[in-house]
């Protein structure tokens, strides 16, 4: 029924899409980037805030484990109340959670502000993904992807691949090159 709205009503669905999509990048690129930050601004802080060696590695690692433990339940959290709200759930969170890091007094109080960073960017990162395959499908950017692709660098991830991605070509036709002794499947 899209093409029975107005084309005011389509132009706002339009920008709106992409104002979503710009929102969705900054989020991925706040989580990728706050590695990269941290790593550069950790000597300076475990001096400032008089961490040992230890506390130093937990500020690192409380990131870490908390975005690599909850990224499973930050996906099932996103299925359940939704994709918009997850990520501006997450990017709300994040930004608390910096700017808590930020004003932290000590290093109990920065290891603290980094679990939470991590929190947050376990529920940001799948929303914001599923949000760009629900952007890119409604966009007339092609049919959303239903199933993950196999590397292609993997033994047989190329012929799984061109599988996965509901190509009907076998291997051969897609010139795929299999390294010797590995069968493919037709």
């Amino acid at each position: 029924i899209y093409h029975r709205q107005r084309p005011e009503h389509r132009r706002r669905i339009r920008v709106s899409r992409w104002t979503a999509l710009f929102f969705i990048a900054i989020g991925q690129l706040m989580i990728v980037l706050d590695t990269t930050v941290v790593n550069i601004a950790i000597p300076t802080a475990q001096s400032d805030l008089h961490m040992s060696d230890g506390g130093r590695q937990w500020v690192v690692a409380a990131y870490t484990l908390a975005f690599g433990g909850l990224l499973l339940f930050g996906g099932r959290l996103t299925d359940l109340i939704g994709r918009k709200r997850a990520v501006v759930t997450g990017l709300a969170g994040f930004a608390v959670a910096s700017a808590i890091g930020g004003a932290s007094v000590n290093g109990g109080m920065l290891i603290a502000a980094r679990t939470m960073q991590g929190a947050s960017g376990a529920l940001l990162s799948p929303a914001a993904l599923a949000m760009i395959t629900g952007c890119a499908s409604t966009a007339g950017w092609g049919p959303a992807p239903t199933t993950a692709p196999v590397p292609a660098s993997a033994p047989e991830g190329a012929p799984r691949f061109v599988k996965t991605t509901g190509m009907n070509l076998t291997a051969k036709e897609a010139e795929v090159k299999v390294p010797p002794g590995i069968r493919v499947q037709d």
